[in-house]
Parts: C-alpha cells; structure tokens; sequence
C-alpha cells in the first residue's frame, strides 16, 4: 500500500487534462454523497454476504443436528465450498473492476457502442472463467476438497455433494456482478444497488429459510442455484433494457438544461449532430443541467474532461441555450 501510495503521488504531476489545486481538495457535500453512492453497490454487497453466511451457518448447524452428518461435517463443507468459490469470485471482480472505468468513460463520452462492446467483452471473459470453475467443481470436487485436508468418508460424501449442488450455477453467476457495477459506471447506483442485492438479499437467505422446511438440510444446498438462476435472470432483463435506451438520441430532449427539452420535444434528431451535447449533458448533475448558470470555469473544465471534449465545446452548448 505504501508504495502504490507513491506511484499514486508520482503520477499526479503527469496529469494532463487535469491540473489539481488546493480549492480541488475541499469536501462538497453532494459530490461526496454521489460519489459514496456510486461504490454503495459493492459495499453492501460484502454485508450481504456476511449475512448470508451468518445465516447458513445457522441453518446448516439447526438441520444437520437432525441428519445423519451432525453438525461438524456440514459447516466444515460449507466453509471450503465459501472459500473456494471466493477465489473464482476474486478473478470475476477483477474483470468487473477493470471494466468498470472503461464503461463509465465511454458512457459520459455518448460512445454507446464501445459501452456495449466492453460489456460484452467482460461477460465473455467471466464466462470462460466460469465454464473453467464449473468443470472443476462438477469433475474434480474430491481433488478439490482434499486440499484443505482429509476426513471420513461421510465427510466427503457430503462435500462433494455440498459443491456440485451449491455451484451448480456458477457459470451465469457472475453476470450479476458483473452488470451491478455496470449500472454503478453508467452513474445508476440505485440500479447496481439494487441488482447486487437480488441474489445475497432478497433470494438467497429467504430460499435458505424457506427450502430446507421442506427438504431438510438439502434444502440449503438448493438454494444456491436457485438463487443464483433467478438473479440471472433479473440481471438480463435489466440489462437488456437498458441497453435498448442507449442510442436512442431523442431521450435527450428530457435531460437538456433549463427549457430546451420541452422545445425539442418531438423534433427530429440527428444522433450526429447531439452526439456531443448528450456527453456534455450526462456529466453534468441534474441540477446543474436544470441551472446551467452555476457552471464555473473550474466545473466546465471537469465536465469536458469527463466526456472526453473540449471547454469550447461545453461554452458552445452553454451559448445555444442561452440563445433559445
């Protein structure tokens, strides 16, 4: 950490389209909270997973105490199963985290079609990723589990069923990561907020409460792919849809500044010509867009710098809007 600290510093001085100074370090309140809002996501999403594991922990000790493996073998099982796919977790979060940036860029820049392309790129490689995790889960789970060391064989045999029914799943189960930090880069937080939760939250602990009434401790097992294939499922529904709104330019006349939306309404647009005001409108925040006067020097330069434009270009859609 100390030393990345120093490269982050060393690297500073390189800026070129960004020039810090003392007035860039002072807190804003608003841009505080957007900013938490954007990392919100991921955030709750490690408390979810806490209360998850809280909550099979419990359940596996409750109906496991009432099968034949007691409540040793199921927690023991539960952990390395916890940890192993951590580590397929780990590698799909690094594809979601490089993305990331990349998808946010683009997005304010209006370069839908790059947006899309880097999505696509990141569910292909989280893909390959997953269809390795799911043959070895499915093929080699007692190699698997004798790694973090030996047991009877009702240890193993509950293991190995423990794994292959748990991670049944686990080659669409990082589409839903992946597309919660998508929404979280296109600047939709409540979105990827509320998508990292379907599967952690509002599936997986009632499924873990409610299946094992009915099939005893199998029930907690089940409830991983079922979980994981109903948030699936939401995941592509959403994704779908919004990928469907990108591009179409005549959505802009609702985020134009002041009153020019309400007289480009029903107007035929050119995508061409509002290509770049789109960019420049979707780095501003509403009110900004709502009250284009409180636009300083300093603001311009960040917002044309976070499309990827020039200062003159926001000054000359400033200028037609004063116009109209």
């Amino acid at each position: 950490q100390f030393f990345s600290f120093l490269a982050a510093i060393a690297y500073v001085r390189r800026f070129k389209s960004i020039r810090l100074q003392r007035a860039c370090l002072r807190l804003s309140p608003r841009e505080c909270v957007q900013t938490a809002s954007l990392g919100m996501s991921n955030s709750l999403n490690q408390v979810a997973i806490t209360l998850v594991q809280i909550v099979m922990n419990n359940s596996l000790t409750y109906y496991g105490a009432q099968s034949a493996y007691g409540t040793d073998i199921p927690l023991a099982a539960c952990g390395i199963v916890m940890k192993t796919n951590a580590i397929l977790l780990s590698i799909i979060i690094g594809i979601s985290q490089g993305s990331q940036p990349i998808i946010g860029f683009n997005y304010g820049a209006g370069q839908y079609d790059r947006v899309k392309k880097t999505y696509k790129l990141a569910i292909l490689y989280n893909f390959i990723v997953s269809c390795i995790g799911f043959i070895l889960f499915q093929g080699f789970p007692r190699q698997i589990i004798s790694l973090f060391g030996d047991g009877d064989a009702a240890y193993f045999t509950f293991a190995i069923h423990f794994m292959r029914t748990f991670l049944f799943m686990v080659i669409v189960n990082g589409v839903q990561l992946l597309s919660s930090n998508f929404f979280a880069a296109i600047g939709k937080p409540v979105k990827g907020l509320l998508l990292s939760m379907t599967r952690q939250v509002f599936f997986l602990i009632p499924l873990v409460l409610i299946l094992p009434l009915f099939m005893g401790i199998d029930g907690v097992l089940y409830a991983g792919p079922v979980a994981d294939g109903i948030a699936f499922v939401v995941s592509v529904l959403l994704i779908m849809r919004e990928m469907k709104k990108m591009g179409d330019i005549s959505q802009i006349a609702s985020m134009l500044p002041g009153g020019m939306g309400k007289q480009l309404e029903g107007a035929e647009l050119d995508p061409k010509v509002l290509s770049r005001s789109e960019a420049i409108i979707l780095s501003m925040t509403p009110y900004e867009r709502e009250n284009p006067g409180v636009l300083n020097a300093s603001r311009k330069r960040r917002i044309a710098a976070g499309c990827g434009l020039e200062v003159s270009d926001v000054n000359r859609l400033l200028k037609q809007y004063d116009m109209m």
